[in-house]
């Protein structure tokens, strides 16, 4: 099975439909092995005497912790079974038959209080509605637990399927088992804290349907070294754009960031006031000082950037440009003076400055804010609906969307979609993304493709916070350390993803 795709509730209804129809392996089959897989990861972390209590809706997800209750009894483990109201259909009850007949003790959900281990599996990936009555008050006492472990079947009960959001009260969870595909609610940002660790339980669907899938977890990637008798002029030139009065230091990260992804050149460009601080702060770059009022750039500018775009392998503009009209209005400029790779960040991530679909490589890298202004909408709405956000915004504009938040969404202009799932809270500083913006427009100077520059900056950035917070500086990473931990080694960029194995990997 393909270890890094991801699905949406229709993509996964499909792909179990055509499993079970097409290719004839019994819902059995398939429950069995979802059951070995979550039972794997529940046993690898509890202990051999830890009661535990497996919470069981009446859909086919309770047909998974019925029959992951029954596996665990006959492991040895003390487990015990807790049902939801409700008349379970004909798969569902046998598995709770089977259950009953392997010495497993079935109690009503009302009864359920506390255990050191909890086996969540009340409601599958297709709910869309707040949970009530019993299984609200079950799951309000799951997370009312002081330790312990809570091991979510497929997705945290309450979580939407799609969207990672919850319409109501859902389970906190330790460690989410994704089943046979990994849903893209668990990887959207707001299931992040309620997915705890996440595994992939594998049942064993078709390859030819699980590669026709849109998405996929962004994994690393090796990039091409250098030949022994490279010059400077091999690595590209990168022409970054940016900055003001009140932010020096946003083009000097970019700047420097582009350098560590292996640019042969960097050309800040920035206002008059502000170039010694910069070419103070990066000395390797060349830094031009340009036309500005009170600290911001202003339209004039573009007849002194005209001549570096010449030498120009990809364009940077935005971090520190301020919001002032003249420095949209250069953004606005350079959108459909350039036809060459652009990367757009920041401050020119705005709609004056967005025009129609250019014709070279393209690149947008907002956060929720900057998204929802692009599109006039709310940071909530944004966060409801992350892969419907990014796939307007690139069919509006024809380029690669670089999502920024918790799980980092790349979505290209063909709609195809990547997400980052190994990432750590160390990244939400300021400078980050400007960092972020450094990697991407280096890889584009060395004339990488929109798709593969932004996909594997967006793995660079996550593993150099990764290794920044591993060091000790977990709670003051500052964006400058990314620098002195993003490596270009196929290690560097996360390692090889986890061998595909049975019963159950670990993503993250």
């Amino acid at each position: 099975m393909r270890a890094n795709a991801v699905a949406t509730v229709a993509e996964t209804r499909q792909i179990e439909r055509a499993t079970i129809e097409s290719v004839g392996i019994p819902v059995e089959v398939l429950m069995e092995r979802a059951a070995l897989g979550v039972a794997a990861v529940v046993a690898g972390q509890s202990g051999a005497s830890d009661r535990m209590a497996v919470l069981a809706g009446t859909g086919h997800n309770g047909g998974d912790a019925a029959a992951c209750a029954r596996i665990l009894r006959s492991w040895g483990y003390d487990s015990h079974l807790y049902l939801a109201s409700g008349t379970p259909g004909p798969v569902v009850a046998a598995q709770i038959a089977a259950a009953r007949a392997y010495g497993v003790s079935i109690w009503p959900l009302a009864e359920f209080r506390a255990a050191p281990v909890v086996v969540d599996g009340l409601f599958g990936f297709g709910l869309d509605r707040p949970p009530e009555g019993a299984i609200r008050d079950a799951i309000g006492r799951v997370n009312e637990r002081r330790s312990g472990i809570v091991v979510a079947i497929d997705l945290p009960s309450g979580t939407h399927g799609d969207t990672g959001s919850a319409p109501g009260i859902r389970v906190d969870a330790t460690h989410t088992v994704a089943t046979g595909l990994v849903k893209l609610g668990a990887v959207s940002d707001p299931a992040v804290d309620a997915v705890g660790e996440l595994w992939q339980a594998d049942l064993g669907f078709p390859q030819s349907e699980v590669e026709a899938l849109s998405g996929h977890i962004l994994g690393p990637a090796a990039l091409p070294g250098r030949r022994r008798s490279a010059h400077k002029g091999d690595g590209g030139t990168a022409v970054v754009i940016g900055g003001s009065a009140a932010m020096s230091g946003a083009p000097g990260l970019v700047a420097r960031a582009a350098y560590r992804a292996g640019a042969g050149l960097v050309i800040a460009m920035v206002p008059r006031s502000i170039r010694e601080a910069v070419a103070i702060g990066v000395p390797e770059a060349l830094v031009v000082p340009l036309l500005e009022e009170d600290g911001s750039l202003v339209p004039g500018a573009s007849e002194q950037i005209i001549p570096y775009l010449e030498r120009a392998t990809a364009v940077s503009i935005g971090p520190g440009l301020g919001t002032r009209e003249g420095s949209r209005s250069l953004a606005r400029w350079l959108w459909s003076a350039w036809d060459g790779p652009l990367l757009v960040d920041a401050d020119a991530l705005v709609s004056g400055a967005i025009g129609e679909p250019r014709q070279g490589a393209t690149i947008l890298t907002p956060h929720p804010g900057e998204a929802g202004r692009l599109l006039g909408r709310s940071v909530q709405e944004v966060q409801g609906d992350r892969l419907a956000t990014g796939r307007e915004l690139a069919a509006r504009t024809g380029a690669t969307i670089v999502l920024k938040g918790a799980r980092t969404l790349v979505v290209r202009a063909d709609m195809q979609y990547g997400v980052l799932v190994r990432t750590t809270p160390a990244l939400a500083t300021a400078g980050s993304g400007d960092v972020l913006s450094g990697f991407i427009v280096g890889l584009m100077a060395q004339r990488h493709g929109a798709v593969q520059a932004a996909e594997q900056a967006v793995v660079l950035h996550a593993t150099a916070g990764l290794r920044a917070s591993q060091s000790g500086r977990a709670g003051g990473v500052v964006a400058r350390d990314l620098l002195d931990y993003c490596i270009f080694t196929g290690e560097s960029l996360g390692g090889p993803l986890p061998s595909i194995g049975f019963p159950a990997i670990r993503l993250t």
